[in-house]
């Protein structure tokens, strides 16, 4: 789609995937947007809608989705701890109840 305005970033497959993987780790994504509107600077239009489009790119992958990915990883990780503490958390209380049984019988003798 960009490989005539912008060869540097979008001349092969490769080269495309590594600027859009740029983009989406924010890591110089305001180079590759530049470029290519200043490669339509004759056309106001369309350098503004070159603009949009990789800013709403940005929001969608960059922010959004790599924050969802981000938060499930954690997600997981933090469950699989909180199962083994639920579970330790479940042998305490057995054993503070069994004590108080033997408290209370105990107490009643």
């Amino acid at each position: 789609m960009f490989a005539t305005s912008a060869p540097e970033f979008f001349a092969t497959p490769l080269d495309s995937i590594y600027s859009i993987f740029r983009l989406f780790t924010i890591e110089g994504w305001y180079e590759i947007p530049a470029s290519i509107a200043d490669y339509y600077e004759d056309s106001l239009l369309i350098s503004h809608l070159v603009k949009l489009y990789f800013s709403l790119l940005l929001i969608v992958g960059g922010i959004i989705g790599l924050s969802l990915v981000n938060s499930v990883f954690v997600d997981a990780m933090v469950s699989d701890n909180n199962d083994e503490l639920n579970k330790e958390v479940a042998r305490l209380h057995e054993k503070i109840d069994h004590l108080t049984e033997k408290i209370n019988e105990l107490n009643k003798k």
